[in-house]
């Protein structure tokens, strides 16, 4: 397989998906860096929990509610 074909082979639906994901994630982490994790996160001295609260409560009951499910039918 030469080169070419070879590149060609990598232009799959999926791998633009995971590139779009990297162009969305890589200025992110960047920002992180740059400015710290209290402006990425929101946290602070008078609001410490910032937006983890939220982000436990939308997947944290999810996952267990998913695990105590899958134990249950075990």
């Amino acid at each position: 397989m030469s080169f070419a074909d070879y590149l060609k082979s990598l232009a799959t639906p999926w791998n633009f998906v995971a590139g779009l994901i990297m162009a969305v994630g890589l200025p992110l982490i960047a920002y992180r860096f740059v400015f710290g994790l209290g402006a990425t996160t929101n946290l602070s001295q008078t609001n410490p929990w910032g937006i983890w609260i939220g982000f436990d409560l939308l997947s944290g009951v999810a996952l267990a509610a998913g695990g105590y499910t899958l134990a249950t039918s075990v």
